[in-house]
């Protein structure tokens, strides 16, 4: 999910392994996996920072679950792209 988030964007993603104190300049922060696609994450209690993550999660769960409708109609997607290479 994370790499078909990557990959299907039209907005600016950036995968990182980084310190809390990165993430304060951020415009949206979430969580990948398979199950929840992006779950949008709105604070971070022990700084205060907070983030208004909703749009941006819903608009990448609408992207992947787009193209896995595209691929399970026969369509090639993004999903049968990753698999053959």
């Amino acid at each position: 999910t994370r790499h078909g988030i990557l990959e299907l964007s039209p907005l600016p993603v950036e995968e990182v392994q980084a310190p809390p104190e990165a993430l304060r300049a951020a415009e949206a922060v979430f969580i990948t996996n398979v199950s929840w696609i992006a779950l949008p994450v709105a604070a971070l209690k022990q700084t205060g920072w907070q983030w208004d993550s909703r749009e941006a999660a819903q608009r990448f769960r609408h992207l992947i679950e787009q193209d896995r409708a595209r691929e399970a109609a026969g369509d090639k997607g993004f999903w049968s792209e990753a698999q053959s290479a």
